[in-house]
């Protein structure tokens, strides 16, 4: 495996972050690409293992996906950023009604069964997925 020393610099900073989190708290940590020579270097996948070693827990690696960039000639061009939210504990704060995002169909009724005629979904809208489109 290919050892980009950069990570590695991040290492006392990512040791102090962790020691001032509280027990509920989060880290999001959001990485692109390293290039080098052409060949690409998913940093996501490097700085895993120094959170991991810290005690932390993957929640969720988010894709942000946004429609600009650098123009590349000999391969596609790169249009997202890994975000990996790790979380200290198990008892972590998590405000999901605050991050909905509106219904596709509000209002859904359930058309058979037990649960006919209530409402399908959260009235509140449905969870974001992990693929983040940035819309300007």
């Amino acid at each position: 495996m290919y050892n980009i020393s950069l990570c590695g610099e991040f290492e006392p900073m990512l040791t102090e972050f962790t020691r001032i989190l509280t027990d509920d708290g989060s880290i999001c940590w959001q990485t692109g690409n390293f290039v080098d020579s052409g060949e690409i270097y998913p940093l996501d996948i490097y700085f895993y293992p120094y959170f991991k070693n810290l005690g932390l827990h993957l929640r969720n690696r988010i894709i942000w996906h946004f429609g600009h960039g650098l123009h590349c000639s000999k391969r596609f061009s790169g249009r997202y950023e890994t975000i990996l939210w790790f979380t200290k504990g198990n008892d972590y704060t998590f405000n999901l009604d605050d991050v909905r995002i509106p219904s596709k169909y509000p209002g859904k009724r359930h058309f058979k069964g037990a649960k006919k005629g209530q409402i399908s979904g959260n009235p509140k809208g449905k969870n974001p997925e992990d693929v983040w489109e940035m819309t300007l």
